[in-house]
């Protein structure tokens, strides 16, 4: 018994590591702004990806800016995700297509180049695009492989 516990304790620090060594993040989803294909304490395994990896209908996880707009921070890289407060949202748009309508405030005819468009699946507890404007692929942590439905 006492094995069991020593080898379970050691896989749960051990498993971040390794993950993230993989180019894989495990996200908890806090809200209710992507129901219902996430819902409030779901966890999700996120692919650490760069923009090619990223296509329309994807649900990928992203820095939120900060006060006005601005990132306190550099952009993520392959750094820790500790204290940088994440979105989960669905791409509706990638750089170089057309802005789709109303979901930007100061909508371009096309995405700016280095730029997508992203939303809540329940826009009206989403904080998204329609309020933040084109978001960088720079802040784009990765693409969401898999959910993982909450306990309970």
């Amino acid at each position: 018994m006492t094995t069991i516990l020593v080898l379970a304790a050691a896989l749960s620090v051990l498993a971040p590591a390794v993950l993230l060594r993989r180019g894989l993040a495990v996200i908890t989803v806090t809200g209710h702004s992507m129901k219902p294909a996430l819902s409030d304490g779901d966890r999700v395994l996120v692919r650490r990806a760069g923009r090619s990896r990223v296509r329309p209908d994807d649900l990928i996880v992203l820095e939120m800016p900060g006060d006005a707009g601005a990132w306190p921070r550099p952009p993520l890289g392959t750094a820790a995700l500790d204290d940088r407060y994440l979105l989960v949202k669905r791409v509706v748009a990638l750089a170089g297509e057309p802005t789709p309508p109303e979901s930007v405030p100061e909508p371009a005819p096309r995405v700016p180049s280095g730029a997508l468009v992203v939303v809540g699946d329940n826009r009206r507890y989403s904080l998204d695009s329609r309020q933040l404007g084109y978001l960088p692929y720079d802040r784009v942590v990765g693409v969401v492989v898999r959910r993982f439905a909450a306990r309970g």
